[in-house]
């Protein structure tokens, strides 16, 4: 009798227990990303990603921060310790920045922000050829494409 029991709110449980395919998973990272287009990547380190690297590792719970500095690019990825309050980060970090933006030259784009999301990586990638760049998008854009977002579940191709 006790083993009936068991075996019943067993299955009672696991008839509520929650599966995920894919779970919301948020990454312990945000980017800062400055423009200045035209500049070379010396001067984009020297005047941009130095000064911004300075006042953004101050801030609360960062684990690793790495910098890349490329023509007319700044990239700054700051990974955090997981369990960082993201929102408090984020804005943690544009306080920072706001900090910083009169001591970046005048030609600089203002820096802005973005978390890494699971959603932005796609879930499948084609690579398409042809005779010529010009057929294979055609052929990509007209039949590809559209077959793919006629298949159920498919909520986006690109």
């Amino acid at each position: 009798m006790i083993y009936m029991a068991i075996i019943t709110l067993s299955l009672f449980a696991l008839s509520k227990l929650g599966i995920d395919l894919l779970p919301d998973i948020t990454f312990p990272t945000i980017t800062v990303v400055t423009t200045d287009y035209g500049v070379g990547p010396e001067e984009i380190e020297k005047n941009i990603t130095e000064r911004l690297e300075e006042v953004l590792g101050t801030v609360n719970n960062v684990k690793k921060m790495k910098s890349s500095s490329v023509e007319g690019l700044s990239i700054i990825s700051i990974e955090f310790e997981w369990g960082t309050v993201m929102a408090e980060a984020a804005a943690d970090i544009r306080e920072k920045i706001d900090l910083v933006r009169d001591f970046l030259p005048e030609t600089a784009d203002t820096p802005f922000t973005f978390k890494f999301d699971m959603s932005m990586i796609p879930v499948m990638v084609f690579v398409i050829g042809g005779a010529s760049l010009d057929q294979a998008k055609t052929f990509a854009e007209d039949v590809v494409k559209s077959e793919l977002e006629q298949i159920e579940g498919v909520s986006q191709a690109r």
